[in-house]
């Protein structure tokens, strides 16, 4: 997989428009991998172009803000329900790379555009 940084409102070409569904988890703890890989199973986000998103998480409905600083992905900014993740985009836009952390550990979500 060939990663790269896009940054700002180049960032937000490609997700907007979009649909990303779940992929994989990567983390060297396994525990995490199982415990995200769990809650994520079946995630899907739609970002549009009016910086809204909504999809599904947990199998629930979900919905919100998204904007995008260099290269953080900011879901439901300046709320109670703020996430925050460093992001990439494979070369082809094609995938959707998160790097967070998740009980101290490191993690990176991939999902793919559908």
């Amino acid at each position: 997989m060939i990663v790269t940084a896009i940054y700002g409102s180049e960032a937000q070409k490609p997700l907007a428009g979009s649909s990303w569904e779940f992929r994989s988890v990567v983390s060297d703890n396994p525990n995490t991998v199982h415990y995200l890989s769990t809650l994520y199973g079946k995630a899907e986000y739609t970002f549009r172009d009016d910086h809204t998103y909504s999809g599904t998480f947990f199998e629930l409905p979900i919905s919100g803000t998204w904007v995008t600083y260099a290269d953080m992905l900011i879901l439901n900014q300046e709320t109670d329900k703020e996430e925050v993740y460093k992001f990439t985009l494979t070369s082809n836009n094609n995938n959707l790379v998160l790097h967070a952390t998740e009980k101290g550990n490191s993690v990176i979500i991939e999902f793919v555009k559908q």
